[in-house]
């Protein structure tokens, strides 16, 4: 796959440090003796925060900052900082840039040139940007400083075959060569428009799953110029020939239900519904009752449009309006409120079922009332694609707000990958799907 330069990558200068070090910066074991000079009596920590390709270098040196007095503090949050730029000649002397306080979190961005050695098909040898730093706190007195640029400097490139169009995304690290860190997001555009897209993300050395397709990145140029991707299992063929279609049969499952917490099989649901119009599944995360969002949602596998825009309630209601048979809803998440289910439906038995997305249902993420916290209780660590879970099952794209119907027998009606923008029309879709099936 031929990659070039993404447009909006050279945009220009930008007051935030898109990309940024993982880790903090090592402090330098001395300076250069014209700077050294000015804290011969002082106490210093020095950064090399850049060094562009054309040996130009910049630093950072910071003092605690001692006079500045506060009256309700017991100390200073404050540390003086002076950036100085050397050029890349032998006798190149260093230049104060800029001098002042600087205070715990914000970027400190300077506009630069960035020359590069020849970027992509394109060979792209310059963007205007900027470069920076951060102090993000201290560790036994000494800064943690933390370096970056901007803008993001990305690299793409599309293949399209009978199954579609796949399109592989990588971004150029700091050091602008091939790292086992650089990070690549590999996405399928099925040439059938009723078909959802799918993406997976991940390092250069990580395999990356698109259905059954699982991909190896076997070749990266050093410029970024292409790549070369393998198919290690499955196909693409194969991950088109497994979507839920029309009259496809409902495939097996076992989940927990969050509310009874008992498990639900597909022959608990199909028999449940044999005098109904049907089952609808709702795949994504779930408002109040009161109709609030929240906000805690961890934002590694938070869709733009993942979370129901209804309480389930009016879910139900939308589902059922006009027809003559009750319809089973099933509501499948990953993220749900305690206040929601201890709260809300206290005392309460909903006319629908919440299912825990998740083969493991210790995985959903339960969020702890806002009175008492915003956070999570549950699993800290990220939890998305590497996690068995009924949308895998069902070939559904992780992150969207998918629904599909079924008769009572538990044939395919109707399928909607990501109804994120349509949601209420969708959920008619659907519930036409069910009505004319008795026509």
């Amino acid at each position: 796959i031929p990659l070039a330069v993404v447009g909006n990558a050279t945009r220009g200068q930008s007051d935030y440090l898109t990309q940024r070090s993982s880790q903090p910066l090592n402090e330098l074991p001395s300076l250069p003796p014209e700077i050294a000079e000015a804290y011969s009596n002082d106490q210093h920590f020095a950064f090399q925060f850049a060094e562009l390709s054309n040996g130009t270098r910049y630093i950072v040196v910071i003092n605690h900052d001692d006079q500045t007095k506060f009256l309700n503090r017991s100390g200073s949050e404050f540390w003086y900082a002076r950036i100085y730029r050397i050029g890349s000649g032998n006798d190149s002397k260093p230049e104060l840039l800029r001098e002042g306080l600087q205070s715990f979190g914000g970027d400190l961005t300077i506009p630069v040139d960035l020359p590069l050695p020849g970027i992509g098909t394109t060979r792209l040898k310059n963007i205007h940007g900027s470069i920076g730093y951060s102090i993000n706190g201290s560790q036994n007195g000494k800064p943690e400083v933390y370096s970056g640029r901007s803008p993001t400097l990305q690299v793409a490139g599309s293949n399209v075959s009978d199954e579609g169009k796949l399109t592989l995304t990588a971004t150029v690290p700091d050091e602008l060569a091939v790292t086992p860190d650089v990070q690549l997001t590999l996405r399928f555009e099925p040439l059938d428009p009723s078909l959802p897209e799918r993406t997976a993300s991940g390092k250069i050395t990580d395999l990356l799953t698109l259905g059954t397709a699982r991909f190896a990145v076997t070749s990266l140029a050093p410029d970024f110029s292409s790549a070369t991707l393998a198919v290690v299992s499955g196909s693409l063929k194969q991950t088109l020939q497994q979507q839920l279609k029309a009259g496809a049969e409902m495939p097996p499952f076992s989940q927990m239900n969050l509310l009874t917490r008992q498990t639900i099989t597909r022959e608990d649901l199909l028999t449940g519904a044999k005098n109904s119009a049907g089952i609808v599944f709702i795949f994504g995360d779930l408002q109040s009752e009161t109709g609030q969002s929240f906000p805690g949602y961890p934002p590694s596998f938070r869709g733009p449009g993942s979370v129901l825009p209804l309480p389930p309630s009016a879910v139900v209601e939308q589902v059922c309006v006009g027809l003559k048979s009750k319809v089973v809803v099933v509501l499948v998440t990953r993220q749900i409120s305690l206040g929601f289910l201890y709260g809300d439906l206290r005392n309460q038995t909903p006319d629908y079922l919440i299912l825990s997305d998740f083969i493991d249902p210790l995985q959903t993420a339960f969020q702890l009332p806002q009175s008492r916290s915003r956070g999570w209780s549950g699993p800290s660590f990220p939890i998305g694609r590497d996690q068995p879970s009924l949308r895998q099952l069902f070939n559904l794209p992780e992150q969207t707000l998918s629904i599909v119907a079924f008769n009572r027998m538990g044939k395919v009606l109707y399928v909607k990958a990501d109804a994120g923008n349509t949601f209420l029309t969708s959920l008619a879709e659907a519930r036409s799907a069910l009505s004319d099936q008795g026509k």
